[in-house]
């Protein structure tokens, strides 16, 4: 299988994993499940992300030693990404729904 094709039937994988467990939302937690649940989307790609790596390394190690591969921009910036993804969203989520932004009222909407 190609990395696309994996990477295609991992998050088909994820998508039936996370459509077996519906959510029902509770009062005022619907913003709160929202931000783990792409927090948590993060987390699973970065992992994802790593395992595609060790396999394409233990593959190419089988083959002969050679000089490692640059890693190419997009990888880089993907991965980059992932790692800083959770971080992003839960310094957002402080800033607009925690302490100092509008808090829980503004969280419910009108």
């Amino acid at each position: 299988l190609s990395i696309c094709q994996c990477i295609r039937k991992r998050t088909e994988t994820m998508a039936v994993r996370t459509q077996e467990k519906p959510h029902k939302a509770e009062d005022g937690g619907d913003v709160s499940h929202c931000v783990h649940n792409l927090i948590e989307a993060f987390t699973n790609g970065l992992n994802i992300f790593k395992r595609l790596r060790e396999r394409r390394k233990k593959h190419k190690a089988r083959k002969e030693i050679q000089a490692p591969e640059p890693i190419n921009s997009a990888e880089l910036q993907l991965s980059n990404s992932l790692r800083r993804g959770p971080q992003d969203l839960t310094e957002r989520y402080e800033e607009c729904y925690g302490h100092k932004g509008m808090g829980s009222r503004f969280a419910k909407g009108d």
